[in-house]
């Protein structure tokens, strides 16, 4: 049997599930069930908690997670599973940021070099325009 109390914050929630869990004689698992899959996996139990009760978008993980912009969690005695997985989160938000730049960089000069090639056509029909059949003019660019 599985019963899912939903709660805000301050409405009472964990107490009425507690008790709604010894009444009903059954197992309450709260903040029990992330500790137990930290000490299992050997990942630090924040982690966990960061995850809980969050979409589980990849985009908004990356936008949205705090334990991933901090390293302050990261302690000597840090598991070498936990300190694997934050540098691999680092290299993927790198690797994202790398690929954003190069895709704006190359977005601004094809921008830039379809700009300039209006203007050169432009400027040759400005002083093209008027020139007669046969006619032919020099332009000088500086």
């Amino acid at each position: 049997m599985v019963i899912t109390v939903g709660r805000q914050y301050g409405s009472g929630g964990r107490e009425i599930g507690t008790a709604l869990a010894n009444k009903l004689g059954i197992v309450y698992y709260d903040d029990l069930l992330l500790k137990k899959a930290a000490e299992e996996s050997g990942l630090c139990e924040e982690l966990f908690h960061s995850f809980d009760e969050r979409p589980k978008s990849f985009l908004y993980s990356i936008a949205m997670d705090p334990y991933s912009f901090s390293m302050n969690h990261v302690t000597p005695k840090g598991s070498i599973e936990q300190q694997v997985y934050l540098a691999t989160y680092v290299c993927i938000l790198l690797f994202i940021a790398c690929i954003l730049f190069f895709a704006v960089t190359w977005i601004v000069h094809f921008v830039r070099k379809r700009r300039e090639e209006q203007i050169m056509a432009e400027l040759i029909h400005h002083y093209t325009k008027d020139l007669k059949p046969g006619e032919s003019r020099t332009l000088e660019f500086l």
